[in-house]
């Protein structure tokens, strides 16, 4: 079908390219068992690739940031609160796995400007507003 190609990808018969899905990088922090079992089945998504980073080191937060993921996984008995803190206010997503409770918090850093009391007082009361859910909260 060499003359349908030269015709392009729109012509009749001839099918486009499959257009391939986006991979999602993720970063995993931490060494527990329930974190491991997660990451075990996100292995076998071809759209998400996983990276480990351990929290303890020095430098996680450079190569988290390094690495550039959609999200930063992790265990919420496990990892250091300072390196959670730090990420979200870099700009990235965290997904805190609770295997107590069996499910995931999301936490996402939002940058509001708030110079004064007056501006504080705006955002507490726009989250009260939203009854603490900060992706629906307006000024």
């Amino acid at each position: 079908m060499v003359e349908a190609f030269d015709m392009g990808w729109d012509a009749p018969g001839v099918l486009a390219p499959p257009q391939l899905a986006p991979v999602l990088r993720v970063v995993a922090c931490g060494e527990t068992l329930y974190l491991q079992g997660f990451l075990a089945a996100l292995a076998g998504k071809e759209t998400i690739a996983v990276t480990s980073v351990d929290p303890r080191r020095e430098d996680a937060l450079a190569l988290i940031s390094a690495l550039e993921p959609v999200a930063i996984i992790v265990e919420r008995h496990e990892v250091c609160a300072s390196l959670v803190l730090e990420a979200l206010y870099r700009g990235f997503a965290v997904i805190s796995l609770d295997v107590n409770e069996h499910a995931v918090r999301i936490f996402a850093g939002r940058c509001v400007p708030a110079a004064s009391v007056a501006e504080l007082t705006q955002v507490i009361a726009a989250l009260e507003r939203a009854n603490g859910d900060c992706e629906h909260y307006r000024f």
